[in-house]
């Protein structure tokens, strides 16, 4: 079966995708590394054979391995919809569905796919089926609403409507043959058809009170097994002449997927407990794993199975359910604000509560620590392998690869927000009126406390003598002797600047949150380039005066390589639905060709690139082939407000939730308003960003980034 913050300065945001042309072969180029496989939610899976599994779920992802699950490789249609189902007939062919009607089929096991999607307008795929090489059935529902019943009687190369004559959106289907078809949804909703879905009749399975049905599945002609809400399980006996509810053991959980291994054995995949049964659905025992399960993919014939989930679970059997493993680490609500790398190999990450991630072996295992308690880290500068400088507030320096810490108090009431390293001994330090120099790699700190009076976000430097600091509303120091003396650098900027690249050449790039500015002359006059759409960069990395990357929400980064003159998005596929987690807030790059993200849910994505003389899918940037949703934020500084609208479709008119969310997941701002318009008041918000998401009655959710200027 299936906001970073300043309360004057607001930031409008569009939602921009990336849509493939027309793919067959997969060349990505964006790569988890942690959590592994990945930390977005799994929606469906399959088994092929004892080693080949294939799962989907958020970002238009789908996962595949070839050797049981040990390491997985992730395929992208180009898009931030996410797939709900899958169904494989045999180890070669198998189709995928999901939002926006698509539907996608492979003939070589899920090492190719074909993009096309359904021609019908389609708001979202919910279960597909395949009894034959030729004919499957796919369902879903529309946000009119209407559901959707589609039939392919050529193997997924054209798909025909079969309308059913209701509204109530289906989640399951399945075909017992050709003709023998079977369909569930919400509010109790069965439907079948007994010539090959040409005409439906109305199932009455005689349940108590509305559920919404979510999967069926038989496991031959007579037997049968369908699941819901609120430990809703029927079965049928006799092909469906009549159903009796399951309620052995009890249950109040909801439940998503059922699957056969054969006649007699099956499980059950949900929330809390899965289930499992070895007389052909008579009787039901708790199975392993425990958690939020959305799907389950069992080998027909065989013992194994893959039960996936939110924030990326991946469980596997290989005994029909009796022990599983977990193939998945979650890092929950961590969110990682700062990443930096010595090398391909040496990667840190670090959070605003003090969560420590390191890697030695390029991201083929992750260890994780904390540096102290309620340790607010923004910065990671890594400059070898054998040195290591964590910066919140205060420094912590590390020179075993991160197994100890020691800790670097600042000046009292000063609190340390950026650095530099020009080697393995020569660093600067900037923070809130203060600037800190090392000669001897961290051990002992010259303090400068009196030379600048703004608070500093960022510094660089590019020799012994030259540096280049940046921060609040536009602020610019420049030093021309190793730091003994800093000049304040006169400008019209009011910007908050976050990063700054000083290059030997005597250019420099200076970021904030919604573009750069570039001089040529150090420092002496500059030019403006911001990003384009009025859209806002979350973290900056720079490796040439030409080359510049920005981390973003919704999925994107967006990079230059003519300094700013024109920009390209990059799509990542990290968009999650559940507490910011998959928005990146942190890049760093080692050169063009090798770039880090990291943020929520302790995500962490690398970019390798590809040769140029493969084969690799166009991707063009649209604003999608229907209107997409517009989340826009106009600020109203007399009185400290907001308005939040949504100014166009996508999602449903019945709005069930507006939220400000902080950049630790946290809910700091909610509002039941059904409108498409709410007022957000700023005045109880810190200064920071902000994530602003809003929710319709169907759980789908649009988001964009809030910065709130702190007073």
């Amino acid at each position: 079966m299936n906001l970073r913050s300043f309360p004057h300065v607001l930031l409008t945001f569009l939602l921009l995708f990336l849509t493939h042309r027309a793919a067959h072969s997969q060349a990505p180029c964006w790569e988890w590394l942690h959590p592994y496989p990945v930390s977005f939610a799994l929606t469906d899976a399959a088994v092929l054979s004892d080693s080949v599994m294939v799962v989907v779920g958020y970002n238009g992802s789908i996962l595949r391995t070839v050797d049981g699950g040990d390491t997985w490789s992730c395929f992208n249609d180009g898009t931030i919809y996410r797939f709900n189902t899958v169904d494989f007939l045999d180890d070669q062919f198998g189709i995928v569905g999901g939002e926006d009607g698509r539907l996608h089929y492979t003939t070589d096991g899920g090492e190719h796919w074909n993009l096309d999607k359904a021609p019908q307008v389609i708001d979202f795929i919910k279960g597909v089926h395949i009894y034959n090489r030729l004919n499957a059935v796919a369902v879903g529902g529309t946000l009119a609403p209407r559901n959707i019943i589609l039939r392919t009687t050529n193997g997924g190369e054209s798909w025909v409507n079969q309308p059913s004559g209701s509204t109530q959106t289906l989640n399951g289907t399945y075909m017992v043959d050709s003709m023998n078809v079977w369909a569930v949804g919400i509010a109790n909703h069965v439907l079948h058809s007994t010539d090959g879905g040409s005409s439906w009749e109305v199932v009455d399975v005689g349940l108590p009170s509305l559920v919404s049905l979510q999967s069926i599945s038989f496991a031959d002609a007579e037997r049968g097994v369908i699941v819901g809400e609120k430990g809703t399980r029927l079965i049928t006996t006799d092909g469906g002449e009549s159903w009796k509810q399951i309620t052995d053991p009890p249950a109040t959980a909801n439940y998503y997927d059922v699957e056969w291994y054969d006649s007699q054995h099956g499980l059950i995949a949900g929330e809390g407990q899965g289930l499992g049964t070895t007389d052909g659905g008579e009787s039901w025992f708790p199975t392993p794993p425990a958690g939020y399960y959305l799907g389950i993919g069992v080998q027909s014939g065989g013992s194994r199975a893959v039960a996936v989930g939110t924030d990326g679970r991946l469980a596997m059997t290989t005994d029909r359910g009796e022990n599983w493993s977990q193939k998945s680490k979650s890092s929950g609500d961590i969110l990682l604000d700062a990443i930096g790398a010595a090398d391909s190999s040496h990667i840190m990450a670090v959070s605003l509560k003090g969560d420590l991630l390191w890697t030695r072996d390029a991201g083929h295992t992750w260890g994780m620590s904390k540096t102290g308690p309620a340790t607010v880290l923004r910065r990671v500068i890594y400059p070898s392998p054998n040195l290591a400088l964590l910066i919140g507030g205060t420094v912590f320096r590390s020179t075993d690869q991160g197994e100890t810490w020691t800790n670097v108090e600042p000046p009292a009431g000063k609190f340390l927000q950026g650095g530099d390293m020009l080697d393995e001994r020569r660093g600067m330090i900037v923070g809130n009126q203060v600037i800190l120099r090392t000669d001897d790699g961290g051990v002992t700190w010259d303090i400068d406390t009196t030379s600048v009076g703004t608070d500093l976000y960022a510094v660089s430097m590019y020799d012994s003598l030259h540096a280049f600091a940046v921060g609040k509303r536009g602020a610019m120091y420049r030093t021309e002797d190793g730091g003994e003396s800093w000049q304040f650098v006169e400008t019209e900027f009011t910007a908050h600047f976050y990063h700054v690249q000083y290059f030997s050449s005597g250019e420099l790039v200076v970021g904030h949150n919604k573009g750069i500015v570039r001089s040529s002359d150090h420092g002496k006059t500059w030019s403006i380039h911001n990003l384009p759409n009025g859209q806002s960069c979350f973290g900056w990395a720079s490796v040439s005066p030409e080359v510049a990357m920005c981390a973003m929400d919704l999925g994107l980064a967006m990079k230059t390589t003519d300094g700013g003159k024109t920009w390209n998005a990059e799509r990542h596929n990290i968009e999650s639905a559940s507490g910011g987690a998959g928005h990146m807030y942190s890049i760093a790059m080692l050169d063009e060709k090798t770039i880090y993200l990291a943020g929520g849910g302790g995500s962490i994505v690398r970019y390798r690139a590809v040769d140029s003389s493969a084969s690799v899918p166009e991707v063009v940037l649209t604003v999608g082939s229907r209107p997409q949703p517009v989340l826009q934020i106009v600020p109203n500084p007399a009185k400290d407000q907001a308005k939040l609208m949504l100014v166009a479709g996508g999602i449903e008119q019945s709005i069930r939730e507006w939220q400000v969310v902080d950049m630790t997941g946290r809910v700091v701002l909610s509002s039941t308003n059904q409108q498409r318009m709410t007022m957000v008041p700023l005045a109880s918000l810190l200064g920071g960003y902000y994530i602003v998401r809003v929710y319709d009655n169907a759980g789908r959710s649009i988001s964009s980034p809030m910065f709130v200027d702190g007073m």
